[in-house]
C-alpha cells in the first residue's frame, strides 16, 4: 500500500470518527429538546402557567405558547379518534 493510500485511509477513518461524534451530540441535543417539550406539555395539562413552565424548562414563553397550541391539536385528534372506535 502506498503512503498516499495510507494517508487517504487514515483521513477517511478520522472523518468517520468525527461524523459519529457529531451525530451522537446532535441526537443528544434533539432528545433533550424533545424531553423539554414533553415536560412542558405535561405541565400545561396540570394547569401550570406559561411563566412557571418557562422558569423551570428555560424554554421561551413563545415556544411554550406554540407547544400549547400544538398540544391542543394533538388532544383534539386523540379525542376524535377515540370517538371513532
Amino acid at each position: 500500500m502506498s503512503a498516499l493510500e495510507q494517508v487517504r485511509i487514515e483521513g477517511q477513518d478520522e472523518g468517520i470518527k468525527i461524523g459519529r461524534e457529531e451525530g451522537r451530540l446532535e441526537g443528544h441535543e434533539e432528545g433533550r429538546a424533545e424531553s423539554l417539550v414533553e415536560v412542558a406539555m405535561n405541565a400545561l395539562k396540570q394547569g401550570l402557567t406559561v411563566e412557571t413552565i418557562s422558569s423551570f424548562t428555560m424554554l421561551s414563553k413563545e415556544k411554550i405558547e406554540e407547544i400549547k397550541k400544538y398540544s391542543r391539536l394533538i388532544f383534539t385528534v386523540i379525542r376524535l379518534e377515540r370517538r371513532r372506535f
